[in-house]
């Protein structure tokens, strides 16, 4: 909302500053233009800041405001020496002169915003779309340094390449938020608390390159004065190469650390057995997953897996085939699941899979059967959905998924019958006709109880 709200008052700020040059042909600057100007800055950076991020530990946050006052004093020092020095000393004081002003300081704000979405991990919403929304807000940050230091120093300029930079702001903001609608109008995608190598390793560089940085503008303002000392000049030149060196072998060592980063962070939330994610990790995700589906007003279904008798089985096969029972469960779950599902392994025989955008109830058991040639059981039960569920059989164990509706089963034409010859005995096998499918076996055995339910229902 307030992201809107920014952009709506740079909208505003548009069309007066269009009146006052093309209706009233007088001079847009000073005027309310500018007031709506400076307020899209304030508005803007309160909307990046409100985006919900993973909770931070005290020692977090304390290291977070270090990187972003590093980041702004680096940001503020480019600034002061480009821009606003040299403005408070060409520039009236008067209400015109603090205007011209506030726009530089405006821009460290959006600065600030910036470096708050690439420093904080920010859930409920992918990266791509925060990628964008950054890109955005830079565009008009770098817009509006270049266009206060061409007019600081009277430097002649094409306005229609600025425009194309701040079109483009437009076009990225507007991009960024057309993905967050459509994501909370489709299934969301993997949730996770940790960012991914790439971005920790950003996230670690940039108050090195805001120091870097720093230390190349000082490099630079001593070059622009033309100092003749050598003593000074040999120790620029040492201070300017300790640094570099210093930053390499920092450097070498972040990339070292983002990979043990990585390596620790898929130990600390997997289960070494299985592979899927351990019950910290369902313990840490879970309340986000409650509070995304309140926010976005969309349904979340939870399932818990219990393998039948596997104490027995432990007890009875040892161990290790146990291990073995507990791995291909997880594998077959992993394989049926959507990539926005979850699934964690809760305790000993236990699996828990959190299911956004899924308000699956089920509404009863039906006998479960047990399946010689494959030796195996199986549970069925009957469930409701508001939404069709998205089916991803394993085609090594399922031939196909059939879709059909309630009332075919209903109809007596469905049940069909056919004798065949098994072991020289001629014998009746009954079969169920769904959409031109013949269901047979533990499945048409299953399809039969069902339409029986339905059937003692309608009776009702």
């Amino acid at each position: 909302m307030l992201l809107a709200f920014a952009n709506l008052s740079n909208a505003l700020a548009e069309t007066l500053w269009f009146y006052y040059e093309s209706v009233l042909h007088t001079d847009p600057f000073p005027s309310l233009a500018d007031f709506f100007y400076l307020l899209y800055y304030p508005l803007m950076l309160m909307g990046l800041l409100r985006f919900p991020s993973a909770p931070l530990a005290r020692r977090e946050r304390l290291i977070l405001w270090l990187d972003l006052g590093i980041l702004m004093v680096a940001g503020s020092m480019v600034s002061w020496y480009f821009i606003l020095a040299p403005l408070s000393l060409t520039v009236e004081q008067n209400l015109a002169g603090a205007i011209a002003i506030a726009y530089p300081v405006g821009d460290l704000l959006l600065l600030a915003g910036v470096a708050a979405l690439i420093q904080r991990d920010v859930q409920k919403v992918t990266w791509r779309p925060m990628s964008f929304l950054a890109a955005g807000v830079t565009f008009t940050a770098v817009a509006d340094a270049l266009f206060a230091y061409f007019e600081t120093y009277a430097i002649p300029y094409s306005m229609p390449y600025l425009n194309l930079l701040w079109e483009a702001s437009v076009l990225f903001q507007v991009i960024a938020v057309a993905w967050l609608i459509y994501e909370t109008q489709t299934p969301p995608r993997k949730s996770t608390l940790f960012s991914p190598a790439s971005r920790h390793l950003l996230k670690q560089s940039l108050p090195y390159l805001a120091v870097g940085s720093g230390v190349g503008l000082f490099f630079f303002a001593v070059n622009v004065q033309h100092y003749t000392d050598l003593r000074m000049w040999g120790l620029l030149y040492g201070i300017l190469l300790l640094m570099a060196l210093v930053m390499a072998r920092q450097h070498a060592l972040l990339q070292e650390n983002t990979s043990l980063y990585r390596q620790m962070k898929h130990i600390a939330i997997t289960d070494s057995l299985t592979e899927v994610y351990n019950r910290h990790f369902f313990n840490e995700i879970f309340p986000s997953e409650l509070e995304r589906a309140a926010r976005y007003k969309q349904p979340l279904s939870i399932l818990i897996v219990d393998i039948n008798n596997f104490k027995t089985f432990n007890d009875t096969f040892g161990h290790l085939k146990g291990d073995d029972i507990l791995k291909e469960t997880a594998r077959l779950l992993r394989a049926q699941l959507r990539s926005a599902d979850t699934i964690a392994r809760f305790g000993g025989d236990e699996f828990v899979v959190i299911l956004p955008a899924t308000d699956l109830e089920v509404l009863g058991r039906l006998t479960p059967l047990y399946i010689p040639p494959s030796d195996f059981c199986i549970h069925p039960f009957v469930a409701a959905a508001s939404r069709r569920p998205a089916f991803q059989p394993v085609p090594k164990e399922v031939a196909v998924v059939i879709e059909a509706p309630v009332d075919v089963l209903l109809d007596p034409k469905a049940r069909q019958v056919e004798y065949r010859l098994l072991r020289g005995v001629e014998t009746r096998i009954p079969f169920f006709l769904v959409e031109g499918h013949q269901v047979w076996g533990a499945t048409a055995m299953v399809l039969a109880e069902f339409a029986a339910c339905l059937a003692r229902l309608g009776k009702r």
